[in-house]
């Protein structure tokens, strides 16, 4: 037999399809059909809305993201840039009396 959705044979489903048949009768069978469809529409547009609401949100985190690290990487920069500053001012970090002293 052909599996079809959730395991289920093509026998079962039919079984599953008259039980349906006989519980709802024929008149009521095309309303209930209806109301599902609706249902499953509603299920969709719901799953769709949610995926959206991720996609925009982890959006706006990777640019929060790329802003941090650029923040952070500018910092880093100025403080590199001052330590260079620094060490080419006085190697040493010695003022004029230690270097005066250090030369005798």
């Amino acid at each position: 037999m052909v599996i079809f959705l959730f395991g289920l044979s093509g026998g079962e489903i039919l079984v599953i399809f008259l039980v349906i048949l006989i519980l709802f009768g024929s008149d009521k069978l095309p309303g209930l059909a209806r109301t599902i469809g609706k249902g499953m529409n509603e299920f969709k547009k719901a799953s769709e809305d949610i995926k959206r609401e991720i996609r925009t949100s982890a959006s706006e985190m990777k640019e929060d993201i790329i802003e941090a690290r650029r923040t952070v990487r500018e910092d880093v920069n100025k403080k590199n840039d001052n330590i260079d500053d620094v060490l080419d001012n006085d190697p040493y970090g010695l003022n004029e009396e230690e270097k005066e002293n250090n030369d005798v």
